[in-house]
């Protein structure tokens, strides 16, 4: 799975980075968010940020651990029916053969980069570019056929040993059938994360269409009819590789080509049939950064892994990016103003410190207390993890310095 829209009279696009895949999405690679930290240490004023008003913590059904910011899902796991169709699938292949290759393709996709870019290719070939100028004999003419030749070919080898080699994978029958066993499950578990999260927060939209680009084994489909049970009109599903579009279009048909499909509305294309403009109003944060070694925000969802795959752990965990967009104006939603946390709490003695997407695109590091803050803001705290709403209720005044040992500081970007 690498990227999903879904659209109807109010437009939203879901943006989802599969991280074993994420080499594919050069089509979207703008909407990844870096990790960037400002030079100025904050934390939360005292008795000036609080829980939400909007969230009744009196209420008797009200629990810290399951407050109205927690995004993630239970342990995920694939519908009975389609579990079922991929026990027929794989029926027809030599399971136990297949399992050292399915090892190894999930191994090389956890280690795969994305490609280099040509700016980046250009930096790192200024180097051996003045190298070989500075080391040729007194014969070297820069604008000769023959030395530029020579030239290219000495920077090339040594970029070749320096850069990062990207390849592109051939998904022939097996090789598809190896990814149906090691990733099918991981990326059922975050796109129906992400269509979750559409539901919980908007729960009388339901999508009329849903473009997949990168639709791979059509992941999506099975995500968007357990969450919207089957209100989805359409599917437009976009992959290069026509054996991926075979076991796809296999699994729809309860793992028998020969069967009728059991969702009927789906269509395989090899190409992507229209060219999405999907911007957000406000910029990331995180794109200014100038460090080399940065990290995307990312979240964690835990599922079951297919039988067939003879995982001895019940519950793995899945680790992607994702981006929800929604076409026209800002609305005023009661968890609008709610930031995000981009980073693992991090849990210390009497106090939690967080990492924060707010919605006024800026990044900050509170600190919160159960002293200054209140018990029912710090206990939310403290269950929420990476990916989650913060019920806060004014994220924006989040300008004071901390006290002395609180907190950590920004370094400028």
């Amino acid at each position: 799975m690498a990227a999903s829209c879904i659209k109807d009279m109010t437009y939203f696009s879901v943006v989802l980075f599969s991280y074993p895949r994420l080499s594919r999405l050069n089509l979207f690679k703008k909407y990844i968010c870096n990790i960037n930290r400002y030079s100025t240490a904050v934390t939360v004023k005292k008795h000036q940020t609080t829980m939400d008003e909007n969230v009744d913590t009196n209420s008797s059904t009200f629990v810290h651990r399951k407050h109205p910011g927690i995004l993630k899902c239970r342990n995920v796991q694939l519908p009975v029916s389609l579990q079922e169709s991929i026990t027929v699938l794989l029926a027809k292949y030599p399971v136990h053969e297949l399992k050292d290759q399915t090892q190894f393709l999930v191994n090389y996709l956890a280690s795969r980069k994305r490609p280099v870019e040509d700016t980046e290719l250009r930096k790192h070939a200024i180097k051996p570019e003045n190298e070989f100028a500075t080391n040729s004999n007194s014969d070297y003419i820069p604008d000769r056929p023959k030395d530029i030749k020579k030239r290219k070919t000495i920077v090339m080898n040594k970029l070749k040993r320096s850069i990062y080699h990207w390849q592109t994978i051939t998904y022939n029958e097996m090789v598809s059938v190896a990814y149906l066993m090691g990733r099918f499950a991981a990326n059922y578990a975050a796109i129906y994360r992400a269509f979750n999260e559409i539901k919980q927060r908007e729960p009388d939209f339901f999508p009329e269409a849903i473009l997949d680009f990168g639709s791979g084994l059509c992941t999506s489909v099975w995500a968007a009819e357990a969450t919207w049970d089957n209100k989805v009109k359409e599917y437009m599903c976009i992959d290069i590789s026509k054996h991926m579009h075979a076991v796809a279009d296999a699994l729809l048909r309860d793992g028998d080509e020969n069967r009728e499909r059991t969702v009927q509305n789906v269509f395989q294309r090899h190409f992507i049939p229209l060219s999405p403009q999907c911007q957000h109003d406000l910029s990331c944060p995180k794109t200014t950064s100038t460090k080399e070694n940065i990290e995307p925000c990312n979240c964690v969802q835990e599922y079951k892994p297919i039988k067939e795959s003879k995982v001895k752990s019940n519950s793995l965990r899945e680790r992607f990016s994702y981006v929800i967009l929604r076409k026209g104006a800002r609305q005023n939603r009661a968890d609008g103003h709610w930031p995000r946390l981009v980073e693992p709490v991090i849990q210390r003695s009497r106090h939690v410190i967080c990492n924060l997407c707010c919605a006024n695109g800026q990044l900050q590091r509170p600190v919160i207390t159960k002293t200054k803050h209140g018990k029912d803001l710090y206990r939310c705290t403290r269950h929420s993890n990476q990916g989650d709403l913060l019920p806060i209720s004014h994220p924006d005044t989040l300008t004071d310095p901390p006290s002395e040992g609180e907190g950590q500081e920004f370094t400028g970007q």
